[in-house]
């Protein structure tokens, strides 16, 4: 338990992916074999050993001699675990399992029913039904009618992929089988929530690091937002796990944290290991716990309430249940917690970007919205550019001129637009269902 108390509070909102992964995988190891082990310590030392169900220790004394040596203490019926207590285990562990193998059988259906073909490296299968696409192990499922029209952006192809290639499937087949074995145990329930936010964290990373446009993206994710129920052991979009996954796309962690977080994580495992694969006990005093709140620590991201209703007090905010409502509507709680999408940032590009971009069999090339071919982009300066985005064009969506990257280009003129609609009409969001109050 201390293990997983220490991520929560230490590591779960740190850019840390790769390194959470493992630790989660680690501390399931580690709590599963250490209570196992054993090491001896020296008999004059006393000892703190469980002697009930309900924590209740006492002290061992040095082995006495043998003529003196007491008898040993007749078994009690409260002694031992009762019957009907393992029926029930058997029972619920049964229909667990019996669930787990339900949803297998019909990922296996979906894979052996459907059309599929090779795709980067991976098995796509196409559905007949569906809105967003999901994957388990190596197969990608993906709605037909839209996989056909070209309709599934690529930043969610990027996604998908990043679960097959990193294997997640495997972290989370493994978690319910332990669930269906240790269903008691509410610590597996979070640790499986845990991991599963943990894979959406490294896949939106690749996706950032592929495509370096974090705004569209999170756009993207909000758009997508489905209520259709997909299945059990595959990665799926809720909104829930999309706030948080919005707002540490915004974190960054520094090599200090990096370090410290290794170094404690090291040392706690070391601990665990040590104490409780002793023969001594540690007393429970579960009065050391604080009562204190945590301090919520509010997105860089985030204006004062106050600034954003006199500014966009008309403006639609979009709820968590994908409906709107005017900012001036909210409470003011819940205007502490409206998160507002920033304006592209202006940059000018290179002269080796600019002359790379007119040759026309690489890029296809837009300017303020509306398409440029051939010569025509010779009507513009490098230095009319204020600001530029691009995509990779992947065989599946190219259009007959065959060109590889989309871009799009503005102007001084286009960006005075841009900042204009953004007044207009900003893209604002509710990132919390029921604010909690912030420590002063």
């Amino acid at each position: 338990m201390l293990l997983f108390v220490f991520y929560k509070i230490a590591l779960e909102n740190e850019r840390l992916h790769t390194f959470k992964r493992f630790y989660l995988l680690g501390s399931l190891l580690v709590s599963a074999v250490v209570p196992m082990l054993s090491v001896e310590v020296a008999p004059s030392v006393a000892v703190l050993t469980t002697v009930s169900p309900e924590s209740v220790f006492v002290q061992e004394l040095p082995p006495a001699p043998p003529s003196v040596a007491a008898a040993p203490t007749p078994s009690t019926p409260e002694a031992a675990t009762p019957p009907y207590w393992l029926l029930l285990y058997c029972i619920v562990t049964a229909v667990l399992m019996g669930r787990f193998g339900r949803n297998l059988y019909r990922l296996a259906r979906q894979i052996t029913d459907h059309p599929k073909e090779a795709f980067r490296r991976a098995t796509l299968v196409r559905l007949p039904t569906g809105s967003v696409p999901y994957t388990f192990l190596h197969y990608l499922f993906v709605p037909e009618t839209a996989y056909q029209r070209g309709e599934i952006e690529e930043e969610l192809f990027t996604h998908e992929l990043t679960h097959i290639r990193q294997r997640h499937s495997l972290d989370v087949l493994l978690i319910e089988w332990l669930l269906c074995l240790a269903w008691f145990n509410p610590l597996l329930y979070w640790c499986r929530r845990a991991m599963q936010l943990n894979h959406e964290f490294l896949a939106d990373e690749a996706v950032n690091s592929s495509h370096h446009n974090v705004l569209q993206y999170q756009q993207l994710l909000l758009s997508k937002l489905t209520p259709t129920p997909l299945p059990l052991l595959a990665s799926t979009l809720t909104f829930q796990t999309t706030k948080q996954r919005l707002l540490m796309m915004t974190k960054h962690t520094s090599r200090r944290t990096v370090w410290l977080a290794g170094s404690f994580s090291g040392l706690l495992v070391g601990t665990s290991v040590f104490l409780f694969s002793t023969t001594a006990a540690q007393e429970a005093r579960p009065e050391t716990t604080s009562s204190a709140p945590a301090k919520i620590q509010r997105p860089a991201t985030l204006e004062k309430a106050d600034t954003l209703l006199q500014r966009y007090g008309d403006k639609l905010v979009m709820l968590p249940n994908n409906q709107q409502k005017k900012y001036a509507d909210l409470t003011p709680e819940e205007r502490k917690w409206v998160w507002v999408a920033p304006i592209s940032p202006r940059r000018t590009p290179t002269e080796a970007q600019w002359a790379d971009w007119h040759n026309p069999h690489k890029f296809g090339i837009w300017v303020d919205g509306k398409r440029v071919r051939g010569k025509a982009l010779n009507a513009y300066k490098r230095t009319d550019i204020v600001a530029f985005l691009g995509s990779y064009v992947h065989k599946n969506a190219r259009q007959p001129e065959g060109y590889l990257y989309h871009m799009d280009l503005t102007t001084e003129k286009g960006y005075a637009e841009e900042v204009r609609e953004h007044e207009k009409s900003p893209f604002m969001v509710l990132m919390r269902d029921k604010p909690k109050p912030r420590n002063n």
